[in-house]
């Protein structure tokens, strides 16, 4: 995407200086118009709104830090199954959402969705809607409301919000569609009850006035008494504030708010082993706001502080893996979870880290074992991209995030190895390793005509962002 958007941006910088040269009267060349850039440049300058698909927490906030990066707003965000675990990200960039209502573990990337997703983002001040992609569900859209009615405690009106006004918003059409307003197109949908009671049934329809469907058994001529209203007795819950809640703050085996006030702890009693220092047999380590404070013997507590005793354990530094791909790959026969490889042979753009799924299971396996830092590798047939720095712990990537990148993982290539007897010239083929030495030595040289093409870039200032990560290996 910031490949495509760059070149996007160039475009629309180019377009924008010829339609001043037109305006001002100069002899100017025509301008070759590209439809592909046309349409990326219209995006960065707002025309044209971006409605997204996605499902995971972690690709959502990838999403819109390269659009804040553009300096545009993404306008809605579709399925968004795990919306709920970034609601300050999204509700902060100002993008719609479109979800659905229970939908959940038809793929894995739908396995962590919820049923309260849609009302925890309306309560959180998002224009969250309902929608579905099943053909059948699509006609039972006001069922589809009632059940987040259900799942998150809105009241009736909330709920037929998320099909009604909030859809029109999320398009830009609320001065048309949504509600029932003078002025606005006379789309009716009649029922015999409340929409949201399952024994309620639609009678007619209205598209801008007209009547597009009426029930075979509906006379409005001589309606018959409608069911009874259902007032529901529902105010809706008191939602809390969910700003920062974090793997720290929430109890995952039972879902209760902990205590987060207190960030100082004192680990006693314990033998301290600081590596860079002799053992300390009855130690104290002291850890105030994530930092430690003060490592010894016989050190004063503060007040306050939360005392684990460490009696008979060791307390080690936290361990460090120095190449993995833990959070980027999590089950081998399942590909969609597999997240370590770009396709094509040089991404020195690519960022590991930008694959890191924060709320992947082997994180908490790993951080099990006792390592709390990692290096994350990308993987690639020879510049694979930049190898980054996270911490084990976080709601999300920013959280985690320590450095993005802390150097180019290069597979050089290698040659054959000679064989283990004398064949004879006949079945050689060449040389002594079986074939042609230049099979073995193209690779090398179109790295090295990479690298060289680095230099120039680098000498010659030209933008393009494809090689800018490569200039600092030269």
């Amino acid at each position: 995407m910031r490949r495509a958007l760059t070149e996007g941006r160039s475009y629309a910088s180019r377009r924008a200086a010829y339609e001043r040269a037109k305006a001002a009267g100069e002899d100017v060349a025509p301008f070759r118009r590209d439809v592909r850039l046309e349409a990326l440049a219209d995006i960065l300058d707002g025309d044209i709104w971006v409605n997204c698909h996605c499902y995971r927490a972690d690709e959502i906030l990838r999403l819109l830090a390269v659009a804040e990066d553009f300096g545009f707003r993404i306008a809605a965000l579709h399925h968004v199954l795990e919306g709920y675990r970034v609601m300050p990200e999204i509700a902060r960039h100002g993008c719609g959402t479109a979800t659905f209502a229970d939908w959940w573990a038809y793929k894995i990337e739908a396995y962590e969705a919820v049923p309260q997703n849609a009302g925890m983002m309306l309560r959180y001040g998002i224009n969250s809607t309902i929608k579905s992609d099943s053909g059948d569900l699509v006609r039972h859209m006001n069922m589809e409301a009632a059940k987040c009615m259900h799942a998150s405690d809105l009241t009736p009106n909330e709920a037929l919000r998320l099909i009604t006004l909030n859809p029109a918003r999320l398009f830009g059409l609320d001065d048309r569609l949504g509600s029932i307003e003078v002025g606005k197109d006379g789309d009716i949908a009649v029922f015999d009850g409340h929409p949201l009671d399952s024994f309620s049934r639609c009678v007619m329809t209205l598209v801008e006035g007209e009547v597009y469907f009426t029930h075979p058994e509906f006379d409005p001529d001589d309606p018959p008494a409608p069911r009874p209203i259902r007032s529901f007795d529902h105010a809706g819950a008191a939602w809390k504030d969910a700003k920062g809640k974090t793997p720290l703050t929430i109890n995952a085996r039972d879902d209760a708010a902990v205590e987060t006030d207190n960030l100082s702890y004192a680990i006693i009693n314990g033998t301290v082993h600081p590596v860079s220092g002799p053992p300390i047999a009855g130690g104290v380590v002291l850890i105030d706001d994530g930092k430690i404070r003060a490592v010894g013997r016989n050190l004063t507590i503060p007040a306050g502080a939360t005392v684990v005793d460490a009696t008979g354990l060791h307390v080690w530094p936290g361990l460090i893996n120095a190449g993995t791909t833990v959070g980027m790959h999590e089950i081998g026969q399942v590909s969609v979870t597999v997240d370590t490889n770009e396709p094509g042979t040089y991404q020195p753009d690519v960022r590991a880290v930008s694959a890191v799924n924060p709320h992947s299971a082997m994180i908490e396996v790993t951080r099990a074992a006792g390592v709390t830092t990692a290096v994350v590798l990308p993987g690639g047939p020879t510049v694979a991209g930049q190898a980054g720095v996270i911490h084990l712990s976080g709601w999300t990537l920013p959280e985690m995030l320590e450095e993005s990148e802390i150097g180019l993982v290069v597979s050089l290539p290698s040659a054959s190895p000679e064989p283990v007897r004398e064949v004879e010239s006949s079945q050689r083929g060449g040389h002594a390793g079986g074939g042609d030495a230049s099979d073995d030595e193209g690779p090398l040289v179109e790295l090295e005509e990479f690298i060289r093409n680095a230099r120039l870039y680098a000498e010659a200032a030209q933008s393009d962002e494809h090689f800018e990560r490569i200039v600092y290996t030269s």
